[in-house]
């Protein structure tokens, strides 16, 4: 297989190809970067969650695993809980996304074609548009997925103890980045079982190290969840609609299973357009495996719980294997692997300028985010109102909602100021401090809601900001609704 791809080689400085290609996919992850911060510097809505429970470090949150807040958490004590260091962890794991896929990929291949079968991951939307979008523990998942994948193939290169305790703990790391994440553990584990050199590697009894390793480290996360009566996994088979389907229906059930691989049959469309003669040699069987051995547990789930939704985002953990044993399965001239390298281009391209297009010119699209919710400004003003109200000390304030995303955006720009994000009726905060009501009163309207009375003793008054929202002048303007307490 090394002997493809010479002429793309040719075009990187030689001695210096894995040095190059680190490069582009740095440059690749500072373009979204500066993308995303002259867009907008409104954070969404997994990216809110985030500043909202990385305040405090627990063994596990309600709705995800925790890792990605651990991590999140630790970058913010040098840089500071905001929107640049939210970004920069998440494109900083998926730096570490694609540069361990393309050092999975230089195990097979030389330095031009493994950058073409890195490149292939950008024809699958979660990766190519949905990662720069709106997704957290996704990328960390996609991370992860990817170095065990790297140290799994090291490890059956060289089986030392070091590569067998590094293979347990990332795949410690791994089950604490998302629960999907056992989709590939479950193919790796029934690939080896099928080839010989995947035998050898699970029959060794250093094997019994990975799985020390691992245990330890989701140990405590998984105590957590018991005495918390698994609220993460509850929250799973809620959005997977679990049991919502009738028994008998095995027909829909089908569709459903089979709508989350339409990523990958795109994927399939395009990479046969390109190659069609199957490559002869054996060498990488184990290749070929995973990516069906990772697609039963999905089927076996959907059919088991009775899902009626499965989305294909939750198969990242296994698309990214599919290139590899394409790659592996059909001969790739350079014609067409230049060819195939020219789409990748395209396709990076295209999803840059649909993204941009989206950030900057909503009024031309039609399609607003909640990225263009203009917090920044509201801020500002929001601040100058509290000022003419004789609150300049916002060390002394006490700001109060009942939304997370909003509370997490304004709190980002006031960060002087004291939330408390409203769970319910029954929590009531002392008043100690001013305090005010904040709302999105173009979703709960211009009074103060139900769920705030409570928080707000003795009103002064009741407004609204209204701005219009980012690259905006034609929608209806953002309004933010305001209560104002007395002075204590």
């Amino acid at each position: 297989m090394t002997g493809r791809g010479n002429n793309l080689a040719r075009i990187l400085p030689e001695g210096r190809e894995d040095l190059v290609a680190a490069g582009i996919i740095l440059l690749y992850c500072i373009a979204w970067i500066l993308l995303r911060l002259l867009v907008s510097s409104t954070m969404e809505i997994d990216e809110a969650e985030q500043f909202i429970m990385a305040r405090t470090i627990a063994l596990g949150y309600s709705n995800q695993p925790p890792l990605f807040t651990w991590i999140f958490r630790a970058a913010a004590l040098p840089l500071g809980m905001n929107i640049v260091t939210i970004l920069a962890v998440k494109y900083a794991l998926l730096f570490c996304f694609y540069l361990s896929y393309y050092h999975i990929a230089r195990t097979f291949w030389t330095p031009g074609k493994s950058l073409a079968v890195t490149g292939a991951l950008l024809l699958f939307p979660t990766y190519s548009y949905e990662f720069n979008r709106n997704l957290t523990h996704t990328i960390l998942l996609a991370a992860m997925s990817s170095a065990t994948f790297l140290v799994f193939v090291r490890l059956l290169q060289k089986k030392t103890t070091t590569r067998y305790l590094l293979f347990g703990a990332v795949v410690g790391l791994g089950v604490l980045s998302k629960y999907n994440f056992g989709f590939l553990l479950v193919a790796l584990l029934l690939a080896s079982l099928s080839t010989r050199e995947g035998r050898e590697l699970l029959f060794d009894r250093r094997i019994l190290l990975s799985a020390a390793a691992g245990i330890l480290i989701v140990l405590p996360h998984a105590l957590w969840l018991v005495r918390q009566n698994f609220p993460s996994v509850h929250e799973a088979f809620f959005r997977a609609h679990a049991g919502q389907v009738a028994a008998g229906a095995e027909l829909h059930l089908l569709g459903v299973a089979l709508s989350s691989f339409v990523e990958a049959f795109g994927f399939l469309i395009a990479f046969l357009a390109f190659f069609r003669r199957a490559s002869q040699g054996r060498s990488a069987r184990l290749l070929r495996l995973i990516p069906l051995y990772g697609l039963l547990p999905p089927l076996a789930l959907v059919f088991i719980f009775h899902m009626a939704h499965f989305s294909g985002k939750w198969l990242t953990p296994v698309f990214f294997t599919i290139p590899l044993a394409l790659f592996s399965s059909f001969d790739t001239p350079e014609r067409s692997l230049r060819n195939f390298g020219r789409l990748c281009i395209l396709a990076i391209g295209v999803t840059f300028i649909l993204r941009a297009s989206i950030g900057f010119f909503p009024d031309l699209t039609g399609k607003f985010e909640r990225t263009h919710m203009p917090v920044k400004a509201v801020s500002e003003q929001l601040k100058q109102e509290l000022a003419a109200k004789g609150i300049s000390n916002l060390k002394r304030l006490v700001i109060v909602t009942e939304n997370g995303y909003l509370a997490a955006n304004v709190e980002a720009n006031i960060q002087d100021a004291e939330f408390l994000l409203v769970d319910g009726p029954d929590c009531k905060p002392v008043p100690r401090k001013n305090v005010v009501a904040i709302w999105d009163a173009k979703e709960e309207g211009p009074g103060l809601p139900v769920a705030l009375r409570a928080f707000l003793p003795g009103t002064v008054s009741v407004g609204k900001i209204a701005v219009h929202y980012l690259h905006s002048r034609k929608s209806p303007p953002f309004v933010l609704g305001v209560a104002f307490a007395a002075p204590h």
